[in-house]
């Protein structure tokens, strides 16, 4: 109990840094708190006080690690709304969506001069050019900071403090791009993104535009090129969660391989198996920053399965969380990846067994440990997206239940599809027929239970 209270400590004193305007007369009441405790503990040696001053010293380590992140200031702030001439490095795969695109650019010089700390600015360009990770670029355009927006569901988005996650303080808009060369970036994540990339076009190959842009949003978490019906399809359902790139995607899909699997094979090695497809989905998805931490939080979550500890596998879930947020404190209220991996993967630690026990009923092992885990992780993520979004699929258990039992099948399928193209076009058409009526069937479900009057639930 004491080590949940210590990291609850720190991660208040965090919060407290950011919420509240004028720290200064705040830090000097919990220093001073900080001194009266310990000399209580020091006269009295009782543990109570011990306890209590640990606490206070974590809730001020919390300030100091918040205090850090927002005296960061950007080199670009007196060039705000300048239009300025940029060379830079393609950081990240550029995301495209119905504007153009997005990219994150790390800057290294501002006209002719090259500068001192490489940073890192959120770069829009209104095209669709093969822009790709680790090209050299040159960029014109205004620099803004970034506005905080307010959501379809009528929610206030700070979308500032998403960006300082990121180390991301400017953002150029509508910028005019040219390559200037394609060799920067690292030298192993860009040969991932490389392959990634002709899986994808492997694909494309045999599959329609359609089941490719779904099949990738499956395997890869990329939904750039997913219509808007069949996203609102997947949202209203409640199966959105199976092509977003979070913790909740992978550790539900890792999951449902293992259990896939477990029909054959015993539990140990099934669970080997889940571990091995999250490890595959973050490397075939390019090992970025966000999905090493919602990697790293589903295996977790394989790992408490193998042990059977559900009590050590939370402590290990939250010091890897608290380690994460000491990293990078925005994390903690403004990452709705993070968020979401951190509860799903509480779920299926502390509820997913018990409401198995209780699901005696249900005779098919693997389809009760389907619905155990799939109703424990809707527990704990319910109340957030309601929170985050004003809204929640009341048919999300059902529509999981029909559809997340193929989801391993679809990936095999889509997967061997991928692989099979490097070969033969001819060879990948057999895994790719039947990776067609799987997407099929998919799609038909989230469109059937989004069609229903009473799909979704909103404050």
């Amino acid at each position: 109990m004491n080590f949940y209270l210590f990291c609850l400590s720190f991660f208040i004193g965090i919060f407290l840094r950011f919420i509240l305007q004028d720290i200064f007369v705040p830090f000097i009441f919990i220093v001073s708190f900080v001194c009266a405790w310990f000399g209580f503990w020091i006269l009295t040696k009782q543990k109570i006080y011990k306890i209590v001053f640990f606490c206070a010293v974590l809730l001020s380590v919390g300030v100091f690690c918040a205090d850090h992140s927002l005296l960061k200031t950007s080199q670009f702030k007196n060039l705000e709304k300048t239009y300025v001439l940029l060379e830079g490095v393609v950081k990240a795969e550029p995301k495209m969506n119905d504007k153009g695109m997005q990219m994150q650019v790390e800057v290294l010089k501002v006209g002719s001069s090259t500068l001192f700390k490489k940073e890192t600015i959120l770069v829009g360009y209104e095209g669709y050019d093969s822009f790709v990770y680790g090209d050299t670029v040159k960029i014109g355009g205004v620099l803004e900071l970034p506005k905080s927006f307010e959501t379809e569901a009528g929610r206030t988005f700070n979308y500032p403090g998403y960006l300082a996650k990121d180390g991301i303080f400017f953002v150029i808009k509508k910028a005019k791009i040219e390559r200037v060369g394609s060799v920067g970036g690292n030298f192993l994540i860009s040969h991932l993104y490389g392959i990634k990339r002709i899986f994808v076009s492997k694909i494309e190959s045999v599959l329609s535009s359609g089941d490719t842009a779904l099949i990738s949003g499956i395997l890869l978490g990329s939904q750039d090129s997913i219509s808007k019906n069949i996203k609102e399809d997947f949202r209203k359902s409640g199966l959105m969660h199976i092509m977003v790139l979070s913790g909740y995607n992978i550790t539900v899909v890792g999951d449902a391989v293992s259990r896939f699997v477990n029909i054959w094979l015993s539990k140990f090695v099934s669970l080997g198996f889940g571990g091995f497809a999250i490890i595959l989905f973050a490397l075939l998805s390019g090992g970025g920053a966000s999905t090493v931490r919602s990697t790293i939080m589903a295996l977790i979550a394989i790992i408490g399965k193998i042990s059977g500890r559900e009590y050590d596998t939370f402590r290990t879930l939250v010091l890897v969380a608290t380690m994460m947020v000491a990293w990078s404190p925005y994390t903690l209220l403004y990452d709705p990846s993070f968020h979401l991996s951190f509860l799903a993967t509480a779920g299926m630690i502390l509820l997913s067994k018990h409401i198995e026990l209780k699901m005696v009923w249900i005779r098919f092992a693997t389809l009760r440990e389907i619905v155990a885990t799939t109703l424990a992780v809707q527990i704990f993520v319910t109340p957030y997206f309601l929170w985050s979004m004003g809204s929640v699929s009341v048919i999300s258990l059902a529509s999981n239940i029909l559809v997340l039992p193929i989801v391993p099948a679809t990936m095999f399928f889509g997967f061997i599809t991928g692989v099979s193209g490097f070969i033969s076009t001819y060879l990948a058409f057999i895994p790719g027929f039947i990776s067609h009526f799987l997407l099929l069937y998919t799609t038909a479900m989230a469109h059937f239970f989004a069609s229903l009057p009473f799909a979704v639930w909103g404050l």
